[in-house]
């Protein structure tokens, strides 16, 4: 089972309030999200957050792009389906250039050949 689809099972409890506003539902999705990109500092977590709500036009949208974050970040990501956005693989690109010190090389360079394929560097 991928990790994303254990995500959505517990994303899909947090109060849509959490997808529309800050306060005390969004830090609950943040907590999730952030627990289940593992071993990555939690201001990235952050990071990704804030710009998948901010690009999102839905609770569903939203849920469904941070689960791929999730796979991402778990070497899972799905190339075929490919549901990341050029936006999306220029906030990788600059997020994971920046936290590359604090994140396994192995990840870093998981997520930059990506980054690559899809002309974000």
């Amino acid at each position: 089972m991928f990790h994303s689809q254990k995500f959505l099972t517990q994303c899909r409890k947090v109060p849509l309030q959490a997808f529309l506003s800050a306060g005390t539902e969004q830090d609950q999705l943040e907590s999730l999200f952030a627990r289940f990109l593992g071993a990555v500092p939690r201001e990235l977590a952050r990071d990704l957050l804030d710009h998948t709500l901010e690009t999102a036009g839905t609770r569903d949208e939203a849920q469904q792009k941070l689960a791929d974050l999730v796979d991402l970040f778990w070497l899972q990501y799905d190339d075929a389906a490919d549901p990341l956005t050029f936006p999306d693989w220029e906030l990788l690109r600059e997020t994971v250039n920046t936290w590359a010190q604090e994140l396994d090389i192995d990840l870093v360079q998981y997520i930059m050949e990506r980054v690559l394929t899809h002309k974000a560097l």
